[in-house]
């Protein structure tokens, strides 16, 4: 077995562990308009030094990584982004160092059914 399907299923199992219908929960409680018009929902994961295996940021010109940190690093991302979440809606994103879990309520359809439910319902 090769070394990435090894790690790919370390961190498989890590990530399953999460609370992800928590995480899916959270990411209704901050709203934002998408492009288009779009209900973007996110629920912060952490930062890049919280979350990647190599606890490092990318940055350009940056001298301490090295092939073992982004290989370990690419293939946990791979990890997150194969766990469960496109059957729940989910993707990930990153800005700046933070990374999010996020979910798409398409035209605000789903939004007004939430609105129904939760009196703090607000889209920023």
């Amino acid at each position: 077995m090769r070394y990435s399907e090894t790690l790919v299923r370390r961190y498989r199992e890590k990530i399953e562990a999460w609370d992800w219908d928590r995480l899916a929960q959270s990411c209704l409680d901050d709203l934002t308009r998408g492009e288009g018009g779009s209900i973007v929902g996110r629920a912060r994961l952490g930062s890049a030094t919280e979350v990647l295996p190599s606890g490092k940021i990318y940055t350009q010109g940056t001298t301490n990584q090295n092939i073992r940190d982004i290989l370990r690093d690419q293939v946990f991302l791979r990890a997150l982004e194969s766990v469960g979440m496109p059957d729940r809606g989910l993707y990930v994103e990153g800005f700046s160092d933070n990374l999010y879990v996020c979910t798409v309520l398409d035209d605000g359809t789903e939004a007004v059914l939430w609105k129904e439910h939760d009196r703090n319902f607000s889209v920023k």
